[in-house]
């Protein structure tokens, strides 16, 4: 906001603290009651950061509607750009009018809460909220005020007789103890009678006299227990704050609405200025990024592993182009396009990182080298109990993985003897990163080995159709001879027992044709429908029994 925004209203505001978590509101500068009646408070000074919510809170209103107007400041002389400059100084306090609105239905709401008892006047809050292009709307507006109401209440109920039974039981108590002293007098009156009649028996009267006094000191009495405790319910006054929801009314904007035309110009000039802002800060972070190549770069060139892969030759002429650039980037870079840091960043690079990749392989080679070694050397005892542990395995497949070892084992010995070869301040021919890589087909094709799972079990033979139906074809047979056996041995022991069977005007005999008959109409019926009768020897046997 490039002006101070005020707000003047028929009653006076107070600025409210934010709630946790919220943005914290400035102490806001309250030019005090005008000349009609009015409060005028600037409720966001110029130049705030946007976006920004705004509290104001109306403490006791007695009114029914707050009539609310938001304007700019007295000391604004100008509009912001793009706004009509007949618009200027049309409020009536030295500024210029940005809308009119009422928190209305005050009085309205409280009384609809007829239920409670209101005990207060209300408390209005009014929430502002202004977006990053300086508009604003009202997020909420409330009242809140106390009420009384009547709750009903659980309480333990109080006796008279608790407190009565409380002082008979330490009246006994009193009474008990005075018997028990008595008691004691007796005894030891008792003990002294007893000492002057016998001597020898006082060790054993006094010590009986002892324990029994003793006892009679250890015994207490038995409070009463307590009543049960009764509750009853009662009722009790309680106060509540409540809290109702206010309408924003009369909402009107006092400055126009852009044409068509005029939109779509402010949208050209608002994209315009977002490519602008995006190159900005593409061009600083370039500007940084180069900066901070060049002191880092600088710093390195001072290290003992540095000094180690490089000459001193070498290291003055980086040294001095490091430098020539922080020059220019001082001087004539200072606000040139992200394109050109981009491309100075990558030519100092060309120059310090083989420098610098000399240097830190100095131990990351030897290291990815004892690594690569100890990878060979399990691979190999993996692959020699392959045959056994995978029988399922070809040879062929095992000595793809085999020739592989070989031939990586044979690339590290020949490269790192290569390398062994050179200087310190040479180009490398092996670094760690080549190591690493070479050795992924050999990793590779040991995955592939050990996903390789054990082929399934060959299926088991089915039994042939043609001699599981000979089977049972004779397992009928050696039923059918069974049953025919034990035919004949019951008509044996029939003509034995009984004598000849009497045949009564023939009739089995016509049973017998009359079956055969109807056998032979069904084979041929059967045979003329053309379909395959096969007939069975246990419904020949029936027959024969028919």
């Amino acid at each position: 906001a490039m002006f101070d925004m005020q707000l003047t209203t028929d009653v006076e505001p107070v600025m409210k603290a934010p709630k946790k978590g919220e943005e914290a509101t400035e102490a806001a500068t309250t030019t005090g009651e005008n000349e009609d009646g009015t409060w005028t408070k600037t409720v966001l000074p110029a130049f705030k950061r946007l976006p920004s919510r705004r509290f104001l809170t109306f403490p006791n209103v007695t009114v029914d509607a707050i009539n609310m107007l938001m304007h700019y400041g007295r000391k604004a002389s100008s509009l912001p750009t793009g706004v009509d400059a007949s618009l200027a100084n049309t409020s009536a306090f030295g500024g210029t009018d940005i809308a009119r609105f009422d928190v209305s239905s005050i009085q309205n709401l409280t009384a609809s809460t007829d239920k409670y008892n209101v005990t207060s006047l209300p408390k209005v809050s009014v929430t502002l909220q202004f977006d990053t292009s300086g508009m604003f709307f009202v997020e909420k507006a409330e009242a809140s005020f106390d009420t009384e109401y009547i709750a009903k209440v659980r309480v333990p109920i109080i006796r008279n007789e608790t407190v009565n039974a409380t002082d008979a039981a330490d009246a006994n108590a009193t009474d008990d103890n005075a018997t028990d002293t008595t008691a004691e007098d007796d005894d030891v009156v008792a003990a002294d009678a007893d000492n002057a009649t016998d001597v020898n028996a006082t060790t054993d009267d006094n010590a009986t006299d002892a324990n029994a006094t003793k006892a009679k000191k250890a015994k207490k009495p038995k409070k009463p227990k307590p009543p049960p405790i009764e509750y009853e319910t009662v009722e009790k006054l309680k106060t509540r704050r409540m809290t109702v929801q206010l309408d924003v009314s009369n909402l009107y904007y006092t400055y126009p609405s852009l044409s068509q035309k005029q939109f779509g110009e402010a949208y050209k000039r608002l994209k315009d200025i977002d490519k602008r802002e995006a190159a900005k800060k593409r061009r600083e972070a370039a500007k940084n990024t180069l900066e901070t190549f060049i002191l880092s770069a600088r710093g390195k060139l001072a290290d003992e592993e540095v000094e180690l892969v490089s000459t001193e030759e070498t290291r003055e002429d980086v040294r001095a182009q490091l430098m020539d650039a922080e020059d220019w980037l001082y001087g004539d870079g200072d606000s040139v396009e992200a394109d050109v840091y981009d491309a100075k960043q990558a030519e100092l690079k060309n120059l310090t990182e083989p420098i610098m990749l000399r240097a830190s392989e100095l131990t990351a080679r030897p290291e990815a080298m004892k690594k690569a070694l100890a990878f060979v050397e399990e691979t190999r005892t993996k692959l020699e109990k392959m045959p056994t542990l995978k029988p399922y395995l070809k040879p062929e497949e095992i000595k793809v993985a085999t020739d592989e070892l070989e031939a990586y084992e044979k690339y590290l010995a020949d490269m790192d003897e290569k390398q062994n070869a050179l200087k310190p301040t040479d180009e490398l021919v092996l670094t760690s990163k080549m190591i690493y890589k070479r050795g992924q087909q050999l990793s590779k094709e040991m995955k592939l080995l050990n996903e390789r799972k054990a082929p399934p079990p060959p299926p088991k033979p089915k039994a042939d159709k043609k001699k599981k139906n000979a089977t049972n074809v004779n397992a009928t047979d050696a039923n059918a001879t069974e049953a025919e056996a034990d035919s004949a041995e019951s008509t044996e022991s029939e003509s034995e027992g009984g004598g000849e069977e009497k045949v009564e005007d023939g009739e089995p005999e016509a049973k017998e044709a009359d079956g055969d008959a109807a056998a032979d109409d069904a084979d041929a019926s059967s045979e003329k429908a053309g379909e395959k009768t096969t007939t069975h020897p246990g419904d020949e046997l029936k027959r024969k029994r028919n």
